[in-house]
């Protein structure tokens, strides 16, 4: 490798080892992938190229199909639409809800928290919800005290250790107990 910052890539490796390259090999080679040939992007770099590239037709019924769907819905009544959307949306929830559901049958409770935290939006997830995430890192997962007052107002304030662990276990399938939540206060300082 020549001296310098630059790492050779395997297109661009022979160069820098200081072998003959000509333009139209260096270009076959990057062809594989970034053009025509990316179909070929896994193969060897000295796999032969076909004379013949199959066209696929893939893109082109899908474009076909996308025109067909938007005049079909240019001639739907606002409820028609309304009741695409609304069918559209519940079957979203329940493909998610099954996704999160498989994602999160083998995971510890730990890793369910973890899980949430960084693989799912969410402000989507919590949204109308007595569950908040908070926290710098949002790490933080629980009931804020004003919703807990809101949600309980007949429940005693020393119970709310018991009430989190509860609410967190019907979320997400969890087992904890009051032993195993904490409180913790945030404060910023803007000075």
């Amino acid at each position: 490798m020549k001296e310098g910052n630059k790492m050779p890539t395997g297109y661009t490796s022979k160069i820098y080892d200081g072998e003959q390259v000509t333009g139209k090999e260096f270009l076959m080679t990057c062809a594989r992938a970034f053009g025509a040939l990316i179909e070929m992007r896994d193969e060897s770099l000295n796999a032969k190229i076909p004379e013949e590239l199959e066209v696929n037709t893939y893109h082109k019924k899908e474009l076909e199909n996308a025109k067909q769907k938007l005049k079909s819905i240019k001639n739907m009544s606002i409820e028609e639409v309304q009741k695409l959307v609304d069918e559209d949306y519940q079957k979203t929830i329940k493909e998610n809800k099954r996704y999160y559901d498989e994602q999160l049958a083998n995971l510890t409770d730990e890793e369910k928290i973890d899980f949430v935290n960084d693989d799912l939006d969410s402000d989507e997830i919590f949204r109308s919800d007595i569950i908040s995430v908070g926290g710098y890192d949002r790490d933080e997962v629980g009931i804020r005290p004003t919703e807990f007052i809101a949600q309980f107002p007949d429940e005693k304030i020393g119970d709310i250790k018991k009430i989190v662990a509860r609410e967190l276990n019907k979320k997400f399938g969890t087992k904890f107990k009051e032993k195993d939540i904490s409180y913790f206060e945030s404060g910023w300082y803007n000075g």
